[in-house]
C-alpha cells in the first residue's frame, strides 16, 4: 500500500497476515505491517565496511556518505577531500567490492544494513 505524503516520498506499507494463527479476536496480533519510509536515509558503519571488504577507513567512509544518498561532490566536502581523491577512492572501493558503478555498490551495501535499523517507528 502506498501512503502518500503531503509533501515529500511516500511511505510504503507491507500488511501481512500472520500464517498458522488461527483466528482469535483476543490474540495479540493478526496481522503484521512492515513500513518502508523512503524519505529515510540509512547510514552504513564505517566498521562492517571494512571488515567485509577490507576497504581502508578513508574509503568506508566515502562509501558509507554514498550509500547515504550523498553524491561523490558532497561526500568529498563532507570527508574534506578533492572530488578526484574521492573518485580514485570509489575505483579503489568498486575494485574491493566487484562492483561497477555507484548504483550497484549502494545495492550492495543496503544488504549490510542491520534490520533493526530499516524498520524504525517515530
Amino acid at each position: 500500500m502506498v501512503l502518500p505524503r503531503k509533501v515529500g516520498r511516500p511511505i510504503i506499507a507491507y500488511p501481512s497476515r500472520l500464517t498458522n494463527t488461527p483466528y482469535d479476536c483476543f490474540a495479540p496480533a493478526q496481522v503484521l505491517i512492515v513500513f518502508a519510509d523512503l524519505e529515510a536515509r540509512r547510514q552504513v558503519d564505517a566498521q562492517p565496511l571494512m571488515d567485509a571488504f577490507a576497504l581502508r577507513a578513508s574509503e568506508a567512509r566515502l562509501t558509507s556518505l554514498l550509500a547515504g544518498g550523498a553524491s561523490i561532490e558532497t561526500a568529498a566536502k563532507r570527508l574534506g577531500i578533492a572530488v578526484n581523491t574521492a573518485r580514485n577512492q570509489i575505483k579503489s572501493v568498486f575494485e574491493k567490492t566487484d562492483t561497477h558503478s555507484q548504483g550497484q555498490l549502494i545495492c550492495l551495501v543496503s544488504q549490510l544494513i542491520p534490520a533493526h535499523e530499516i524498520v524504525k517507528f517515530h
